[in-house]
């Protein structure tokens, strides 16, 4: 992703990488370049004005747009959309913050996470724990976290040792007091 576009080069306010695409956020519209295979860099007219955050996915690129998640790129029909593009109606309204994995996505309203698109490893069971007091997600290839106002966090998805990416259990020295997740 190296043809980054010469309008990026000030007034940015945020940045996300997905698999093989990069978006960012500049005067509220979305910036999308790199691999377009799925139409990932294909930028809806509605996502160029008011959009308050960018998250990029696997073939997927997820905006925030008036408290709205909207979704744009591998199309419905691809076999490996795995109903990305069928955001739950919860998530269309009074959303504070979005993730995107490689292949499903978050929302974050009232304090609760709202997960959708593929369900391996349970990656979009939310867990009990993450549907209240929540306060930060992020996704990643196949699992989520989530940070309580307590400040601990909470890990769903293929996270434990079984899967072999060794994020649970939660170590002691990470189990509590944390500010920020990525």
């Amino acid at each position: 992703v190296t043809n980054m576009p010469t309008s990026l080069t000030s007034g940015v306010t945020q940045i996300a990488a997905g698999e093989n695409h990069a978006l960012a956020l500049k005067a509220g519209g979305v910036i999308a370049w790199g691999s377009n295979t799925y139409g990932q860099c294909d930028v809806p007219e509605a996502l160029t004005n008011n959009v308050s955050a960018v998250s990029a996915g696997g073939y997927y690129s997820l905006a925030l747009k008036s408290g709205g998640a909207q979704v744009f790129g591998i199309p419905a029909t691809n076999e490996y959309s795995y109903g990305i593009q069928d955001v739950p109606a919860e998530a269309l309204s009074g959303v504070s913050a979005i993730a995107a994995g490689r292949w499903h996505a978050l929302a974050l309203k009232n304090g609760g996470v709202i997960a959708w698109g593929a369900p391996f490893y349970d990656a979009t069971n939310v867990p009990a724990e993450a549907a209240s007091g929540v306060t930060n997600i992020v996704a990643g290839d196949l699992f989520s976290i989530a940070l309580k106002t307590n400040g601990t966090v909470v890990v769903w998805g293929a996270a434990d040792t079984n899967f072999g990416f060794g994020l649970l259990p939660v170590p002691n020295f990470a189990s509590n007091g944390i500010s920020q997740i990525a």
